[in-house]
């Protein structure tokens, strides 16, 4: 049971990890490159898995232990897609 309780509670850690870590990469493969995508996931303790940049938007994929997360940056200057007002 403690066994179980531990592992649940690092897969949480890993997972919440995981999004923080993307969440990073891709600011950082935003206003920079793979590289500093690279670079800002093994800062936050992740590896980057994936990177695509189609020359607005950055997405990237960072692993955590078993965990995996995605994110996506637009970068600087890049126009913004018009958004439909709620209505």
């Amino acid at each position: 049971m403690v066994v179980s309780v531990a592992r649940f509670g690092s897969e949480l850690v890993d997972a919440a990890q995981a999004r923080t870590a993307a969440d990073a990469a891709a600011l950082a493969g935003a206003v920079g490159d793979r590289v500093a995508a690279a670079a800002m996931a093994r800062t936050d303790g992740g590896a980057l898995l994936a990177y695509v940049d189609d020359g607005r938007t950055v997405f990237v994929t960072v692993g955590v232990g078993h965990r995996r997360a995605s994110a996506r940056a637009t970068k600087p200057g890049a126009p913004l897609t018009t958004l439909t007002a709620w209505r």
